[in-house]
């Protein structure tokens, strides 16, 4: 029963440092090819401890430096980023899941008055404890995978977060039970081992459950996000294929007007011929490109976003050069600009007037992409804008999707509030 025990210590420990691992360093495997290294790990430090070798087995130092060593192998393979990085994180993850086993035993032994050998013999108590201890650093790993994996755009709750907490809390409530209960026995019972182990299985099971019901949540928001940037796409689709409709009949007509100027001249109509070319001004006004960039898909959403903020009577201007070369795809020049450009019009819309848009455009090196506009008061927090949209579960993930777009284009983002004008700045490598 106790090499059953240990067996599970063994499990946890590895599990533990999976998700510390998982907080800290980008992983390069699926999850099944994770869930085979790591079961090989156990497999080798498992045959390790039981294999009867003395100098391994009655040496404390060579066995930790064993279990370390396959760590770092482990991470090698189930993990990216520099050699160096992933040595520290795994020599980080057992000085701290030493540290938890240290500071659970020789505090149980201070807070009941006893020896620590002592408390290492009375194994019914020493189950229990190392149990707790070790279940408690599995939960705080899996706690910093947790928050550091979590969405930006969503906060932590509360309610939800004690609702987390609760099965490991309740947990290691029944484990000290289970010791008053057997604290008479000096050897390990089997009905104390088989519930710790019941316990720690069960916490394991309950925190993959969470973990796997987050990444549930982010592929539904992931795929509204999906959504939203196919419907962008589908509207700037149409809008250029307007535009250039519009284009080809405006070319059509010219062509006529011209001749109808002509025969005027000809015919000595001069005042005549000045007064229609003052009525094609009016006209002509409204359907000349503000912004000409060259590239017929930014030209598209500039332009259809110019006119949508001029029904609105808001200001909006543009700084633009040559965007003709640029290799950005299609996909993600709509979802960037449209989501950009149409939050700046919805916070100008909330103005009752100073309704104004800045909008920077500027191929080089990079691309330099900057909206600047007028704005209600609003909070930054952790580098994003909480929706004020109802239903928020529908609405926020316009600037999610430009974050994650930036991201994959490698580049750099950042936005501020300051006087009553909020602004978005880029840079993405050209």
């Amino acid at each position: 029963m106790e090499k059953f025990v240990e067996a599970l210590w063994i499990g946890i420990e590895l599990a533990a440092q999976l998700f510390f691992l998982k907080a800290l360093l980008p992983k390069k495997l699926s999850g099944r090819q994770t869930a085979c290294i790591v079961l090989i790990q156990w497999l080798i430090i498992l045959g390790l401890n039981n294999c009867g070798l003395l100098i391994f087995h009655d040496n404390t130092y060579i066995r930790k430096a064993t279990n370390l060593f396959i760590g770092i192998i482990g991470a090698s393979i189930i993990f990216g980023g520099a050699w160096y990085s992933r040595v520290f994180v795994v020599v980080l993850s057992y000085f701290a899941l030493g540290a938890a086993d240290t500071i659970t035993l020789y505090g149980t032994s201070a807070l009941l008055g006893i020896a620590l050998s002592e408390l290492v013999w009375r194994k019914v108590l020493y189950c229990v404890i190392v149990t707790v201890g070790k279940l408690v650093f599995l939960f705080l790993a899996w706690f910093l995978y947790y928050i550091k994996t979590r969405a930006v755009t969503q906060s932590l709750n509360q309610k939800k977060l004690i609702l987390i907490c609760l099965f490991p809390l309740v947990s290691i409530f029944a484990l000290l039970s289970v010791f008053t209960g057997f604290k008479s026995e000096s050897d390990l019972s089997t009905p104390a081992a088989l519930f710790s182990v019941f316990l720690a299985l069960a916490n394991v099971a309950i925190l993959y459950l969470i973990s796997s019901i987050e990444r549930a949540t982010k592929a539904e928001h992931e795929l509204m996000m999906l959504n939203q940037s196919m419907a962008l796409q589908t509207e700037n689709i149409c809008a250029l294929e307007k535009s250039y409709r519009a284009q080809r009949s405006a070319t059509h007509e010219f062509k006529h007007r011209l001749q109808v100027i002509y025969d005027l001249l000809d015919q000595g109509e001069v005042d005549r011929a000045k007064n229609y070319i003052q009525r094609l001004q009016v006209t002509q006004t409204s359907r000349i490109f503000v912004a000409n960039t060259n590239h017929p898909i930014i030209d598209a959403i500039l332009n259809e976003r110019y006119h949508t903020a001029k029904k609105s009577a808001i200001d909006m201007s543009f700084k633009v050069n040559d965007l003709s070369a640029l290799s950005i795809s299609t996909d993600a020049l709509v979802v960037l600009l449209s989501n950009l450009l149409d939050n700046a019009i919805e916070a100008c819309q909330r103005l009752p007037d100073n309704r104004a848009i800045e909008c920077t455009i500027l191929s080089g090196e990079t691309l330099f992409i900057s909206i600047r506009n007028t704005s209600p008061p609003v909070k930054i927090i952790n580098g994003t804008i909480e929706t004020t949209k109802k239903p928020e579960r529908e609405h926020g993930f316009g600037l999610a999707g430009v974050r994650q777009v930036v991201k994959q284009l490698d580049g750099e983002y950042a936005m501020n509030y300051s006087d009553n004008w909020f602004q978005f700045v880029a840079e993405i490598p050209a």
